[in-house]
């Protein structure tokens, strides 16, 4: 691996992921919206004496899977076109691949499915970066990218 640029540690991932988080709630929060709206009501669930209730699982779990899915084009376009999202630039971070090349959509949806289980492992793939020597975490092994720190810019 091409090692021009210095690896991100694990605290500056976090942060940038923190960043993200605030761009992903602003899109959960309108796609929710609009599917209340479609639903006239709350999604797979009822307002019972005072207490909302699932009613239906299926309807639930449809919501989330969607969720889920607006959260990977963010991820999968931003690596894309330009290899940051908008909580990884003021942390100054990019994502690279392995050699000449770009990251193309697949990958940058393979990746996002990892971390997704590394996430749901308790955390314990992004953790990985504390163990490996090339500070990469395990969906970055997995898919041969790494996450470097760009250098500060002069004014």
């Amino acid at each position: 691996m091409d090692e021009r640029l210095p690896a991100a540690p694990l605290w500056r991932r976090l942060c940038a992921f923190g960043y993200d988080l605030l761009a992903l709630i602003g899109i959960w929060v309108f796609i929710t919206i609009i599917a209340v709206a479609l639903n006239h009501g709350p999604v797979g669930a009822a307002i019972v004496d005072g207490e909302v209730r699932v009613q239906n699982w299926w309807a639930q779990a449809a919501l989330y899977a969607g969720l889920w899915v607006a959260t990977g084009f963010y991820y999968a376009l931003s690596w894309r076109y330009g290899g940051q999202t908008l909580g990884m630039r003021p942390w100054r971070l990019q994502l690279e691949r392995a050699g000449a090349g770009t990251i193309g959509f697949g990958l940058a949806w393979l990746r996002y499915l990892y971390a997704t289980l590394g996430l749901l492992l308790a955390g314990t793939g992004m953790l990985y970066c504390l163990v490996d020597r090339d500070r990469r975490a395990l969906h970055d092994t997995l898919v041969d990218t790494r996450m470097a720190v760009l250098p500060k810019r002069s004014s």
